[in-house]
């Protein structure tokens, strides 16, 4: 059986912050920031921009994109980062619910930055054992700007 990668949907925080502004609050020089890090500028999500709304507005651009509606669901994989909006979350479950997949099940896979990889592997795998899958929705968003402590030099590659 083949399988394939039908749609990608994206959904890209507008808020953004320079190479200058980096510096000032981290105390990195802006030209290590450019020549060494690659960053002139980064993306930064607003407090209501969580994981979860960044993964739902790609999901629901993905299908938009797609021939896919979510009731032609199968299973849908979280492979963003851990939330933690909610305490013992599992954040798949709430993204089935949300887009309406009804005939979906779903579930959280988290391996850091090797979670889509493991997830297309899983999902390959899934279409590969289960004859009655046609279509499997991986997830993912990520909210790493709550963890950066601008006077904390151990988490300034956030």
């Amino acid at each position: 059986m083949s399988c394939g990668i039908t749609s990608i949907g994206l959904y890209i925080p507008p808020q953004t912050i320079t190479s200058s502004q980096i510096s000032k609050e981290t105390g990195i020089p802006e030209s290590i920031l450019i020549n060494k890090y690659g960053i002139s500028k980064k993306r930064r999500a607003r407090s209501h921009e969580t994981s979860y709304f960044m993964g739902i507005k790609a999901a629901e651009d993905a299908l938009k994109k797609s021939e896919i509606t979510a009731t032609d669901l199968d299973v849908i994989i979280w492979v963003g980062s851990q939330n933690t909006e909610k305490f013992m979350w599992v954040t798949a479950i709430s993204l089935a619910s949300d887009l309406g997949a009804d005939n979906a099940w779903a579930f959280d896979m988290t391996a850091l930055c090797g979670s889509m990889l493991a997830g297309i592997s899983i999902a390959k795998s899934l279409l590969d054992s289960h004859q009655e899958y046609s279509n499997i929705l991986l997830v993912g968003g990520c909210r790493d700007i709550d963890y950066l402590d601008t006077n904390n030099p151990n988490t300034h590659f956030l």
